[in-house]
Parts: structure tokens; C-alpha cells; sequence
């Protein structure tokens, strides 16, 4: 028998073992888990407990000893102003800008057949064609206010300042009190006013119009105070096709009630009128008429600083008889009609600077008692002067005071005009047709 070398029986088993060993190790079943390395967390399952957090609040310090963490409320405290700290985080740190918050945007519209009540204080654009309450107090408007037929805007007890840089009212409006402050205000239709009765202490009138407002009432508008010294004028009136009106009215240096007129405040009538049904007194005030009327019907105390008359006319009338011209008087056009009753006619003062190129002045109504009529403190030129009622140059007048008439002297018939001896130059041709000059 043939023996088998011994080297070829160690390499069968060599093979035998390999196959042995690479079995084993491509069965994991049965191979345990490697004791020295640890099983890596999953993504979704919390981290052991002894791991630092992964996302660390942004002003905790890397290293040294770790700070309390802070709750949700600390930390938006800490992003807010100081004097919001104890908001809770939930709520913004500004409010937020409403209606009610920003009432200078506040616009109210009040439709037909509705009834509205605001406590705002400040108002923007107001149209009312139904009725709108105001609150009380002091109310201010900074839009332009439109109140159609049937609306109304109750206003009885308040305030109601329009402190807008221009504004536009229409329609039917009697309040408490009513200031104008700055730019101009136009009331365009319907009648605004005040609502009181009694004598306008100082401070209490019920208009103010400001230093540097204007106030244009036009075609369709009026404007009425009712009371006795119950509006001021520190800016600009202006009536171009509408109507003011008053009763009593004073001008600086004053003491009886609210004084109407301050110094450097100005009335132009370029259409329409200004009615007083009491006395006036216009000092400080600057009266321009280009068109239209400017009728008192009691005394006029005062002309105011300057009187510029281009056309329309000026006049007095039945419920007194004194016109005093006191400040600088030119009279261009136009008329200015002296109501004459009892002792009171026209009356110029010392200071008074009366020169008048154009136009005509007229006496008229009752005639004047022996020695009264037309006082002159100081020298006059008038234009034309009508005289259609009997008077003279007043007993009392300065000595060198001279009258002048630069146009014509008419005396109506059955009248008579006496210069009582004072300096009266003038032509004058008496006629069948006209009255009788005394010298």
C-alpha cells in the first residue's frame, strides 16, 4: 500500500478549520454585542441623562458653572422696554394703533335715520346725515365737517375746537362754544352758531377766532351770536356772500364783557353782510368793504384802527344815532350812512385822520337838536356829502377844526344845513329843488 505524504494531510485540516471559522463569523444571530463600545442613541429618543443639551440658551457660557435656565416668560421679559416687564410675553409691546388709539385718523360718518354718540376727544372728517351726540367738554375736529339736511350734530354742551390747517363746514350746528385755531375755516351753507344768552363775561364768548385763522363765511353760510359780547376776533373775518351776526360787540379798553375786537384783527366784506343789533365798538380792528353791508343798528362807538370803504356801504342806525370815526378813515367808493338822532350824529374825533377821495357820507334821520350835529374834533375830508335831514356843525366842536367837501354838498329840500360859524369850505348853488346852507 501507497502512503500519503504528511504535508497534504495538515493542509486538509487547515481548510476544515477555515470553513469552520468563516461559518461562525457570517452568523450573527449568534454572535454577541461588542461589550466595549456603547449603542448610539436614535435621533427620536431622548438623550442620556448625563449628555449636555445639544441647543444651550445663546447667553449661557460655554464653559464654567451652567446658569439656571430660564423659563419662556424671563426670557421675553428680557427683550422688552423696561417699563413693559410685567406684560406677559404673549401681548405685543406697543398697542396696537386703532381707531380709538389714533383719534386724529377718527373719520364718523352718521347715515339718515341713525342715531351715534362718540366719547373721542379728537375727531377727523365728520358727515352727519342722521344724528351724531358729542360728549361734553372740549371736542377737537381736524376735518371738514358736512351736516346734510335733516342730520344733526348735538353739540349743545360742548366745546368745539377746529384746529385743522383748512376746513369746510356746511350745514345747521349750534354749539356750546367755538374756537377757530390756525388756517382757515370756511362755512359754505346752513347756519353755525352759539347758544348762549346772557352778557359774554371775559373769557366765556361763545367764538373765538384766533391770531392767524381766517374765517370766510360765503355765499349760503351765516354765522349767528346771539348774546351780548359773544364772540372774539384776534384773526381775520371774512364775509363774501354770506351773513355774520351779533348783538353787542366792544373793542379794546373795555369793560363790559368779552372784548370783540383785538388789535390787529381784520373784517373784510367782500359780498353779503355783518349785522349788530346792539352798540359796536371796533377799535383795534381793521374794517376793509369792498361790496356788500356792514349795518349796525344801534351806535357805532368806534370805526376801528382804519376804515377803508371801496364800495357798499356802512351805516348806523334807528336804535341809536352816534358814528364816531376814530382811527384812520378813506373812503373810495361806496357809502357810509350816518343814522342822526337827538344830540348824536357824526362825530370825529381829535385823533382821527378822515380823508376821503371817493363815494359819499350822508346824515340822516331825525333831526338834530339846536347847536348838536356833526362834532369835529379835529379836520375832515369827505367827498361827497349828502345832508338828507336838518343839521349843523356841533356847538362843541375844536375851534380850528375845519370841515372840507371835496365833492359836492346836496342838502335835501325843506332840510337845512348850518355851519354854526365853524370852518365849513364848500360850493354850494341852492335851488328850488334843494335845502338851505347857513354859514
Amino acid at each position: 500500500m501507497k502512503r500519503t505524504p504528511l504535508w497534504i494531510g495538515i493542509l486538509a485540516l487547515w481548510l476544515a478549520l477555515g470553513t469552520v471559522a468563516a461559518w461562525l463569523l457570517l452568523t450573527p444571530a449568534d454572535q454577541p454585542a461588542p461589550a466595549a463600545k456603547p449603542e448610539l442613541a436614535r435621533l427620536d429618543e431622548p438623550l442620556p441623562s448625563e449628555t449636555e443639551p445639544l441647543q444651550q440658551p445663546l447667553n449661557e457660557l460655554p464653559e464654567g458653572p451652567r446658569l439656571p435656565e430660564k423659563t419662556a416668560v424671563e426670557s421675553a421679559e428680557e427683550t422688552v422696554a423696561p417699563e413693559l416687564a410685567e406684560t406677559p410675553a404673549i401681548q405685543p409691546a406697543k398697542p396696537e394703533r386703532t381707531a380709538e388709539s389714533d383719534p386724529e385718523r377718527t373719520d364718523i360718518s352718521v347715515a339718515a335715520g341713525e342715531t351715534a354718540k362718540t366719547e373721542l376727544s379728537t375727531l377727523g372728517e365728520l358727515r352727519v346725515n342722521g344724528t351724531l351726540k358729542l360728549q361734553a367738554g372740549e371736542v377737537a375736529v381736524r376735518g371738514d365737517v358736512s351736516i346734510v339736511q335733516g342730520g344733526k350734530l348735538e353739540a349743545s354742551q360742548s366745546t368745539l375746537v377746529f384746529d385743522g390747517a383748512d376746513q369746510t363746514l356746511e350745514g345747521e350746528l349750534s354749539a356750546k362754544k367755538v374756537i377757530l385755531r390756525g388756517g382757515t375755516k370756511r362755512i359754505r351753507a346752513g347756519t353755525w352758531g352759539t347758544n348762549g344768552n346772557e352778557n359774554a363775561e371775559p373769557g366765556k364768548a361763545g367764538l373765538y377766532v384766533e391770531a392767524g385763522t381766517t374765517l370766510i363765511i360765503e355765499k349760503g353760510g351765516k354765522w349767528n351770536t346771539p348774546n351780548p359780547y359773544g364772540f372774539q376776533i384776534a384773526g381775520n373775518l371774512v364775509i363774501d356772500g354770506g351773513e355774520f351776526a351779533c348783538r353787542f360787540s366792544n373793542g379794546n379798553g373795555t369793560d363790559r364783557g368779552e372784548k370783540s375786537w383785538l388789535e390787529g384783527s381784520t373784517l373784510t366784506i367782500y359780498s353779503g353782510k355783518f349785522v349788530g343789533n346792539g352798540d359796536a365798538d371796533f377799535s383795534g380792528a381793521t374794517i376793509n368793504i369792498h361790496d356788500g353791508a356792514l349795518e349796525i343798528n344801534d351806535d357805532i362807538w368806534h370805526s376801528g384802527a382804519a376804515l377803508n370803504i371801496y364800495g357798499g356801504y356802512m351805516r348806523n342806525t334807528t336804535g341809536g344815532g352816534m358814528f364816531s370815526l376814530n382811527g384812520t378813515v378813506n373812503v373810495r367808493g361806496g357809502k357810509l350812512e350816518v343814522y342822526q338822532s337827538g344830540g348824536r350824529s357824526l362825530r370825529i374825533i381829535e385823533a382821527a385822520s378822515v380823508y376821503c377821495s371817493g363815494g359819499e357820507i350822508s346824515i340822516n334821520g331825525s333831526p338834530a337838536r339846536k347847536g348838536d350835529g356833526i362834532l369835529l374834533g379835529g379836520n375832515a375830508t369827505v367827498p361827497d356829502l349828502v345832508i338828507n335831514t336838518t343839521t349843523g356843525i356841533h356847538k362843541d366842536s375844536a375851534p380850528s377844526a375845519f370841515l372840507s367837501v371835496a365833492g359836492d354838498l346836496k342838502i335835501a329840500k325843506g332840510h337845512k344845513f348850518e355851519a354854526n360859524g365853524f370852518n365849513v369850505i364848500a360850493s354850494y348853488m341852492q335851488t328850488e329843488e334843494s335845502g338851505e346852507y347857513v354859514p
